[in-house]
């Protein structure tokens, strides 16, 4: 049997790794990767038609927001956010273009690529530009008010429940899928924790375990990627969609029983709250020992 030819990826990253990661090792890296993605892109127009359309759809939810921060909080608090969720965007579209070549089955030839990028993918960059909305406003000093915060939670919550449903309904379950899925994630839940906390719902010892929850593992993964020759994706896990689930609670009865503080029934949600943090935080410390356990010992 001939052994299988290393993928692209494999071989930049061999490189990079024999350079020692100088300097010049990262600008030969993005270089040769921009010109395998341009490459990609001169091969699948289908694929780059629809990223335009992505592009421009992320570029309208982007000025949307802007204009609805500008009739809520001022032309100086948009102006503000402005820059940063317009670099944010852009950043966004090129990571997506960067990585069109990934759009094929898991176990797929690196040639053999889907036509069409599909509405899932859609989504999942819908639920990046969210998290990119909550972040920018923290940068502008003026965090999601209620009624804001509510929408970006609920837009992400429902686009993370959808996408993998319609990606496997429309048999477009791929490799680019699973990035951007975990990718906006990983951005989405930072962006509300460090919202919630800033905004007084969770305590400092809750956000902690749930930033590790998604960077502890992310860190390990990127450098098995980058520091080894057996690179190892994140995929989910039976207590790791527990330890979402549990998240979700966690930050929605933090939520209530914030809007609730003025309510007579004030107390008895904190003591929902209570418990339900401490439940949710036993669940989240499990998950991320278990993910760092598999992910150290591959």
């Amino acid at each position: 049997m001939s052994a299988s030819v290393p993928t692209f990826g494999a071989q930049v990253l061999a490189i990079l790794r024999a350079d020692g990661y100088q300097p010049a090792a990262w600008v030969r890296f993005l270089g040769n990767s921009w010109e395998q993605s341009r490459a990609t892109a001169r091969d699948e127009r289908g694929l780059v038609t629809d990223w335009r359309g992505i592009t421009l759809g992320l570029s309208a939810l982007a000025m949307g927001a802007t204009s609805w921060t500008g009739r809520r909080h001022g032309a100086r608090v948009a102006a503000r956010a402005a820059l940063p969720l317009a670099l944010a965007t852009l950043a966004q579209a090129v990571d997506l273009y960067a990585h069109l070549g990934l759009h094929r089955a898991p176990d797929a030839p690196s040639l053999d690529r889907y036509a069409r990028l599909g509405a899932a993918n859609a989504l999942s960059a819908s639920r990046g530009l969210a998290a990119s909305w909550i972040w920018t406003r923290q940068v502008a000093g003026v965090p999601l008010d209620d009624t804001e915060f509510l929408a970006a939670v609920t837009l992400i919550v429902a686009t993370d429940i959808a996408d993998g449903a319609i990606a496997r309904h429309d048999h477009l379950v791929s490799r680019l899928g699973a990035y951007l899925d975990v990718e906006a994630d990983l951005f989405a839940w930072v962006s509300i924790v460090l919202t919630q906390m800033r905004r007084g719902d969770l305590p400092p010892w809750f956000a902690a375990l749930i930033l590790a929850r998604w960077l502890a593992p992310a860190a390990v993964g990127l450098t098995r990627s980058f520091g080894t020759a057996a690179p190892v994706a994140l995929g989910a896990q039976p207590l790791g969609k527990l330890a979402g689930g549990a998240q979700i609670a966690a930050s929605a009865v933090a939520w209530v029983t914030t809007a609730r503080a003025d309510h007579p029934d004030a107390r008895r949600w904190h003591a929902i709250k209570r418990g339900t943090l401490v439940g949710a935080g036993i669940i989240l410390g499990m998950a991320t020992f278990r993910q760092l356990t598999r992910l150290i010992r591959r």
